[in-house]
């Protein structure tokens, strides 16, 4: 179960960011591209303390 959240994760992460950097190459403005980035790290990060709380609550029963 970790290793599904642990994927789910950089999953998001990589198909939202990849296309960010294809389109800065396109655009200037570079001010909103911040906020996505950091809103995928929240969204990763996220996944990442789901799968680790979820899989302490299965193995310490």
């Amino acid at each position: 179960m970790l290793l599904f959240w642990l994927s789910i994760g950089i999953l998001i992460f990589y198909a939202g960011i990849v296309p960010i950097y294809v389109m800065i190459e396109f655009l200037n403005y570079k001010g909103i591209f911040k906020y996505i980035l950091v809103a995928l790290n929240v969204i990763m990060l996220s996944c990442f303390s789901i799968g680790f709380i979820v899989t302490k609550k299965e193995y310490n029963k």
